[in-house]
């Protein structure tokens, strides 16, 4: 074989190696923008699923109804407090320095208020947290007493998601 056959042979093969890789790129980039096309996509569907969480996580947060720290008390110690959601749980946690019957003055529209002792009616000990919870509708307003005047070294009235207060 000439020098020029093998020259126009190693032409030839080179052309096909150059068409097979010109190919196999040409493949690459279809398949690096059909991936791009896709990230984009899952990215959407993403910020779209992050929203749609952030939504729900903000329902599930207990709301802040009244918080009292180290006051002298007695009484009513809250206004009428009343349901952001319906139904809902109220979850009050409560520490007086002085023994006492807490309990909630529950009212709903053209009704006559009603007195719930909270603690099944015993009264709380000094310096010693109490915790309960308790169901308010819509159209209900509460409002939180106890039963001697004292200082209240804490109460915490928080409105948590029905969901959560199981």
């Amino acid at each position: 074989m000439s020098t020029e056959e093998w020259r126009h042979k190693l032409q030839a093969s080179n052309a096909q190696q150059l068409a097979a890789l010109q190919a196999s790129i040409a493949d690459v980039n279809a398949k690096v923008s059909s991936l791009g096309r896709e990230q984009d996509r899952l990215l959407k569907a993403i910020q779209e699923n992050t929203k749609a969480l952030t939504a729900i996580l903000q329902q599930l947060r207990p709301i802040l109804k009244i918080s009292v720290f180290n006051e002298p008390t007695s009484g009513t110690l809250t206004p009428n407090l009343e349901a952001t959601n319906s139904p809902a749980t109220f979850r009050v946690y409560a520490c007086f320095d002085s023994a006492g019957v807490l309990s909630i003055v529950r009212k709903a529209l053209g009704k006559a208020a009603i007195v719930e002792n909270l603690n099944n009616g015993t009264a709380l000990v000094a310096n010693a947290k109490f915790k309960e919870d308790f169901g308010v509708e819509k159209g209900q307003t509460i409002a939180i007493q106890y039963s001697v005047s004292c200082n209240c070294l804490y109460l915490l009235v928080l409105e948590v998601p029905s969901v959560l207060a199981v």
